[in-house]
């Protein structure tokens, strides 16, 4: 049985062109448990699909939202290819460290998993941070640095 946020994203992903505002709406009802958006998402992750990810960057460092469509954006860029975002490599990094609501934190993943050597002060900054340690999301982004 579908719940409501999945007949929502259905009834957005069945219009078949989307603009920005029909994304962000799919961003939130991801996050509130649609596996019809979540899937949506996936499988433009899993196509590589570079107009999504420049999307969601534009949707990530809006600032002027402060709803959930801008973290959600985050956690779906963290997992494209390594490829992909090293082309937004500056973008990410100025969206991540404007960010200071820590809302968009996945992004210290995207950075390290691409080990940008622009980020990396600043994420090691925050690794150091006595408030941060144990924060799951920069340990892991400390460990793209440390692998070969």
């Amino acid at each position: 049985m579908k719940n409501n946020y999945d007949v929502l994203a259905r009834t957005i992903l069945d219009k078949g062109v989307f603009r920005t505002s029909d994304i962000k709406e799919l961003l939130i009802l991801s996050v509130h448990s649609s596996k019809e958006a979540e899937l949506y998402f996936k499988e433009k992750i899993t196509e590589e699909n570079k107009e999504m990810l420049k999307i969601l960057v534009e949707i990530a460092g809006d600032f002027d939202d402060f709803g959930d469509s801008a973290m959600a954006a985050t956690d779906y860029i963290k997992d494209f290819s390594i490829n992909l975002l090293k082309e937004y490599e500056d973008s990410l990094l100025q969206i991540f460290t404007d960010d200071d609501r820590g809302a968009r934190i996945l992004l210290a993943i995207a950075l390290g998993r691409i080990k940008s050597v622009k980020a990396k002060e600043y994420i090691y900054e925050l690794y150091n941070d006595k408030d941060l340690q144990g924060n799951w999301i920069i340990q892991r982004s400390v460990s793209y640095y440390n692998e070969d």
